[in-house]
């Protein structure tokens, strides 16, 4: 019989190594979602005449009755464009003939040829303005929240069915309805589009977990293994639809996501199959402790799966922090997180009762919840992943907003005994503003200001555009109004009026040449995992989790045998415990740049740097470096990142440096390695460290 049994095992991994490696080969490089790679022009792009047609790239063949794109002109009108097919990767759709000057913004939706699913975006550019407008996302997952649910459904199904499988015999009333249902779940996922190779490798794949259910429920126990072999194979099927065949090596990625999908469910199913039974047979301690051993090498090389596959779909430190498919990955990773305490309390606490032989009912009853609870921890973990799948990963070329030559402007004007000055530091983005400031002949504030009426007209143009500049709240003599006032480079006329109650109007003239203003292009940037590094603290905190973690499993073993509900309350906190000094640990780590062993200079001046950062970073950062929330007044874009906080502090100069210089891919946060000199950069690190003092200080009194 034993030998038998080994045969029958040794057939089903031979059957699933075999799927494996075959649909591994039979796979091309694709992405899995059809990505835009390249478009004409780029995002962020600062043009100064339109362009005659919108060209797109994609990174895997799409279908070409799926792509739709609409423009919108920067006066809020929407078009329709007409895009034409060039390969089966790229299209191309004519601009309107009217393009007048502004900021135009292009809307793509598309279904990738491979998988079904839909992807889209939308690409700002502007013409004539010379400002590049905020780059944003470029590229977004059409999936949404019934195909979220259907995907989750259907992993939990497949999931009962291996557990029919296992607890056969089951009644025909439920194996029909989980044949049903596996067959149903992908076809309303996919909309039964054969064309797509991942929608039919789906189709399969329920197919064959319906016939699964077939044989379990026709042969019963006879024919477990012929059920679970033909389970295992639906699920190779599986691991090659997804995100594998995105990779830069699809056929490896195929093999460790077959093997992390399998494991995974085989995990959720067996204690599935313990949880639904009524009165766990505790006494049988050959099969415990098999189960234990063979489940603690089982979850260790899924857990080694994971690291692997997050790696290969997660592109880098940053992505995984800042994107919606980094945060499913931590999210899932909690969950695991609590099922592994809730088997360690079982495995630690429950097999020296089954040892001793003295499992009574209660501990048979309390080791059964804490199986119920790690199944229900496993369940959620399954949904995590069912929303991976439908997720498009992080996109590992992004584009780097790159800040342009600072434009400086400083004019004063006299007009009836005021002293006018028209002020800004012209940056050539959507956040430039021009300031005018009005002062008496003994250079004190006007106090008795009613309004700041600003004209603005081209040489030689008789048409001006009138408005109301906006009195600051923070300097009331200071009045600001965004330079897009100017809309695209030329030589213009300002007529700044000054009204004071009870007193004629002052007019000040100015004169200012755009000519020379444009913004600079946007750059490509390749995310990727860095090196890190961190102080000695963090080190510590790594000991000191392994510390409780070990610790708290001696005292366990020591302690003998122990109610298993204390046992997994135990567990569970020491786990929590061990993981909040790890994620502190992490959190003092920082990446490793390139620039990381440089330091600031001796020759440094703190005063410029000063200048620097109030005229070019104090808009998203605070005017302290505190950081600013997106609901700031005058702050356009999302929140602006403290550069006070620990984290930040604990940065070398040289990595500080280095973001600088080369900013942060797909953020706000732009390369200044052409607007300012090496000098002026390091003189804002060195303004920058004179901050944090500051604040410490400040924190200290």
């Amino acid at each position: 019989m034993r030998s038998d049994s080994s045969k029958r095992h040794v057939t089903v991994l031979a059957c699933l190594v075999i799927c494996l490696v075959a649909l591994a080969l039979s796979t091309s490089k694709a992405e899995a979602h059809a990505r835009l790679v390249a478009s004409e022009p780029a995002a962020g792009t600062a043009l100064t005449i339109a362009p005659e047609a919108i060209a797109l790239s994609f990174s895997e063949e799409i279908v070409p009755d799926s792509l739709t794109v609409q423009i919108t002109s920067p006066d809020g009108e929407v078009t329709d464009l007409a895009p034409e097919v060039q390969s089966t990767t790229s299209a191309k759709a004519d601009m309107p003939v009217d393009s007048t000057a502004g900021t135009w913004i292009v809307r793509w939706s598309v279904i990738s040829a491979t998988d079904g699913h839909g992807s889209s975006g939308y690409i700002p550019f502007s013409v004539g303005t010379g400002r590049a407008p905020t780059s944003g996302a470029t590229s977004a997952d059409d999936a949404n929240w019934a195909d979220l649910l259907a995907r989750g459904l259907w992993l939990l199904v497949l999931t009962a069915i291996l557990v029919a499988a296992i607890s056969a015999p089951v009644s025909w009333g439920v194996l029909a309805l989980l044949a049903l249902l596996s067959i149903i779940l992908p076809l309303l996922q996919s909309g039964a589009d054969l064309s797509n190779r991942s929608v039919v490798l789906q189709i399969a794949a329920g197919g064959l977990a319906a016939a699964s259910c077939l044989v379990t429920g026709a042969l019963h126990r006879r024919g477990r293994w012929i059920a679970i072999a033909l389970w295992l194979i639906a699920m190779a099927g599986l691991a090659a639809s997804g995100h594998a065949e995105g990779s830069d090596r699809p056929g490896l990625a195929i093999i460790i996501t077959g093997v992390h999908l399998i494991l995974a469910l085989t995990w959720t199913a067996l204690l599935a199959a313990l949880a639904i039974r009524r009165s766990p047979n505790l006494q049988s301690r050959t099969a415990v402790e098999r189960f234990s051993w063979l489940l603690i090498v089982g979850v260790g090389v899924l857990i080694l799966a994971g690291i692997a596959l997050a790696a290969v779909h997660v592109p880098g430190q940053q992505a995984l922090r800042t994107t919606t498919y980094g945060s499913i990955v931590l999210w899932k990773q909690i969950a695991v997180g609590l099922a592994i305490a809730l088997g360690a309390a079982n495995l630690i606490v429950v097999r020296p009762w089954v040892r001793t032989g003295d499992a009574a009912a209660p501990i048979a009853r309390q080791s059964h919840w804490i199986i119920r609870a790690e199944a229900l921890a496993l369940i959620a973990a399954v949904l995590f992943g069912a929303a991976l799948t439908q997720t498009s990963p992080p996109a590992r070329t992004v584009l780097t907003t790159v800040a342009s030559p600072l434009h400086l402007v400083d004019q004063t004007t006299s007009a009836a005994g005021l002293a006018v000055n028209l002020s800004g530091a012209i940056t050539m983005t959507s956040d430039d503003h021009l300031v005018v400031t009005v002062q008496d002949a003994d250079g004190q504030p006007v106090s008795d200001l009613q309004r700041i009426i600003v004209a603005v007209a081209q040489d030689g143009s008789g048409d001006a555009d009138r408005f109301d500049a906006i009195q600051t709240a923070s300097s009331p003599d200071q009045w600001t109004f965004s330079a897009l006032r100017l809309p695209y480079p030329a030589n213009w006329s300002l007529e700044v009026t000054v009204r004071r109650a009870g007193v004629e109007d002052a007019i000040a003239p100015f004169s200012l040449d755009t000519t020379s203003w444009f913004a600079e292009a946007p750059r490509s940037s390749t995310r990727s995992w860095e090196p890190i590094t961190g102080p000695v603290s963090a080190i510590v905190l790594v000991l000191l989790a392994l510390t409780v973690l070990v610790g708290g499993w001696w005292y366990l073993r020591r302690s003998g045998p122990i109610q298993p509900a204390i046992g997994a309350v135990i567990v569970v906190a020491l786990v929590a415990i061990a993981a909040g000094f790890a994620i502190q640990a992490v959190q003092r780590t920082s990446i490793r740049t390139p620039d990381h062993d440089m330091v600031i200079p001796t020759d440094v001046s703190v005063e410029q740097g000063e200048q620097l950062f109030v005229m070019l970073c104090a808009t998203c950062h605070g005017p302290a470096g505190q950081g600013l929330d997106q609901l700031t007044p005058e702050h356009q874009h999302g929140s602006g990142t403290s550069l006070i906080d620990p984290a930040t502090k604990q940065r070398s100069d040289g990595d500080l440096y280095w973001v600088l210089s080369n900013g942060q891919p797909a953020t706000d946060m732009p390369a200044y390695d052409v607007a300012l000199t090496d000098q002026d950069r390091w003189n804002l690190i060195a303004y920058l460290r004179t901050l944090q003092r500051d604040a410490e200080s400040d924190s200290v009194e």
